[in-house]
């Protein structure tokens, strides 16, 4: 990818409390490195509330 790109992933959890983000990747036999400008979590409460 030689380009920055937006990524979203919903998640739905089914407890409130604290999250932890992380991001990572893997590159099979390479170098590689990855730039995250942003994490961002936006929404509603979970469902047991």
């Amino acid at each position: 990818m030689t380009k920055y790109r937006e990524l979203k992933v919903v998640f739905r959890p089914q407890e409130t409390g604290n999250y932890y983000v992380f991001t990572g990747l893997w590159a099979l036999n390479q170098d590689t490195w990855a730039q995250v400008d942003e994490v961002r979590m936006t929404g509603g409460s979970c469902a047991d509330t």
